[in-house]
């Protein structure tokens, strides 16, 4: 009997307005931030996405 592999745990993923709440700055300043290479982010169905590790990595947290 072979083990069934299990698909990986999807990272939660942020909007713009999320993470501008999670930064206490305007979206402007996200958006900014996206275009400037600062945040990193990836547009998903023609709206910025950005992960839960990359707000992580901003902020300095370490991973959990």
């Amino acid at each position: 009997m072979t083990k069934r592999k299990t698909a990986p745990a999807l990272e939660p993923l942020y909007t713009v307005t999320e993470a501008a709440a999670l930064f206490r700055v305007c979206r402007e300043t996200i958006i900014r931030w996206i275009y400037t290479g600062r945040l990193e982010a990836a547009k998903v169905g023609g709206h910025w996405r950005i992960t839960a590790r990359e707000i992580r990595r901003v902020t300095g947290q370490r991973e959990p």
